[in-house]
């Protein structure tokens, strides 16, 4: 169901998205090696990807670097990545009946968890059967926390000598997943190389009010003209709030005020739980900055006099280093008259309510 608050994993649990999915079967068909899926927090894309895969029942392997994070106290071991595509395509091959006698002859790998010995035998074993394999890192940003392999590197040596394998590659904190692939760079092995980028918007206001509407006919319940224009007013074209409201409102069984409510204060903690992950050292002025934009003060210049006012002296080349850090984390953007926003309004919401206690 549309209000289901775990990631979709078929098309048709997917809201819309027509046009995405077209692009990355588009692309694989084509034998693209190198797709990019950008979309900030809660606007869909491990749904997207796992409806993809699942759908046109691809040769994959899904991995959430994010998890590798946590799981290994806030780093991503090679060794990590490396176990995680060996057990996922092991379970690929049970899936499809090959026999342990045939894994062992098809994952005969090198020792010292050699990521592209594994990608050079999927790569042949794809060759035998005419196939092509998808290897998809989610939240891939989170590589940059990778000390001994370049992963930009391994994707640009598989590109080269790997005709068999797609890496897609997706992140939230849009600005860092660049960094990680560092395709602009004309010193780094990506540079120049052929991809496919696709981009991953917030629905509108009437893509808001369809996707509210359709979610509350499949559980038989009623929605009011005013109330579907009070959800998309207090939070946005983003599917992951609005899909918490349905399900506050259609299982929980609450009233449209608390139920915005209740997205509103459960929100506020994710989104504050995330900042704290991405804002380190610099907290109080990092803070101080997202308050400013929250309020409405929005030009460069009064955003450092706001900053000063509440953590003191800062420099314009720190100012400057810590805007760009915050946009990179897709928190705020600047828009085409200079003017930077909170991207999130749970967090915008939140932060205005904390600048007034």
């Amino acid at each position: 169901m549309l209000f289901d608050l775990n990631p979709k994993e078929k098309t048709a649990d997917l809201f819309d998205r027509k046009k995405e999915l077209a692009e990355l079967l588009s692309a694989t068909e084509r034998g693209e090696r190198l797709i990019v899926v950008y979309g900030i927090r809660r606007i869909g894309k491990t749904s997207l990807l796992k409806s993809f895969i699942y759908e046109k029942e691809f040769l994959s392997v899904f991995l959430d670097v994010r998890k590798i994070y946590f799981v290994h106290r806030k780093s991503v071991p090679s060794e990590a990545i490396y176990e995680s595509l060996m057990e996922g395509f092991t379970e690929l091959l049970n899936e499809l009946g090959i026999s342990a006698e045939e894994q062992i002859r098809i994952l005969s790998v090198f020792q010292g968890y050699d990521i592209t010995s594994l990608l050079s035998n999927i790569n042949r074993w794809c060759s035998e059967k005419r196939a092509r394999f998808l290897f998809i890192l989610d939240e891939a940003q989170y590589l940059r926390f990778s000390k001994r392999v370049a992963y930009d590197g391994v994707i640009a040596w598989s590109m080269d000598n790997l005709k068999n394998i797609i890496f897609i590659v997706s992140g939230s904190e849009v600005g860092l997943l660049k960094e990680v692939l560092n395709y602009d760079d004309v010193k780094a092995p990506l540079y120049g190389r052929l991809k496919n980028e696709i981009t991953l918007k917030k629905l509108n206001s009437g893509e808001s009010r369809e996707f509210l509407m359709r979610g509350f006919k499949e559980q038989n319940e009623d929605i009011t003209e005013e109330q579907l224009v009070q959800v998309f007013d207090s939070v946005g074209g983003l599917i992951g709030w609005l899909t918490y409201y349905g399900y506050y409102r259609t299982v929980r069984r609450l009233s449209h005020k608390a139920a915005l409510a209740e997205v509103f204060s459960e929100g506020s903690k994710i989104s504050m739980a995330e900042v704290d992950t991405l804002v380190k050292g610099s907290k109080k002025r990092y803070l101080a900055i997202m308050t400013a934009i929250s309020n409405g003060i929005c030009s460069w210049s009064e955003i450092k006099a706001y900053t000063m006012a509440r953590s003191g002296r800062i420099p314009d080349s720190v100012l400057d280093k810590l805007i760009s850090s915050l946009i990179k984390f897709s928190i705020i953007e600047k828009d085409s008259d200079g003017k930077y926003k909170i991207i999130d309004p749970i967090l915008k919401s939140h932060l205005q309510e904390d600048a007034h206690k």
